[in-house]
């Protein structure tokens, strides 16, 4: 039981630090970024890789519920507390 509640921990950990980190690329230099990348993986504007990277935060999220690290529950309050900490990473 112990390691199972060390994994849901850090499975909660990771999954914070990725939306935090889809918060972070809003402040990227777009244009250093795209500057070594092939013109088809370029990133057209931050919202498309801010979106990106939110994608990759909510997939873990997906995941995780499905291994049953975190429940439904769960996973509705980790997407209100990322939308809290970072309101404007949902804004359009």
């Amino acid at each position: 039981m112990g390691n199972d509640s060390k994994l849901k921990e850090r499975a909660s950990e990771l999954i914070r630090e990725a939306f935090d980190m889809a918060a972070q690329v809003q402040n990227v230099d777009l244009a250093a970024l795209n500057e070594g990348r092939p013109a088809k993986l370029r990133y057209g504007s931050k919202s498309d890789l801010v979106r990106e990277f939110t994608s990759r935060a909510n997939a873990m999220l997906e995941f995780a519920v499905k291994l049953g690290l975190i429940t439904v529950e769960e996973d509705g309050a980790m997407v209100r507390e990322a939308a809290a900490r970072h309101p404007d990473l949902w804004a359009e």
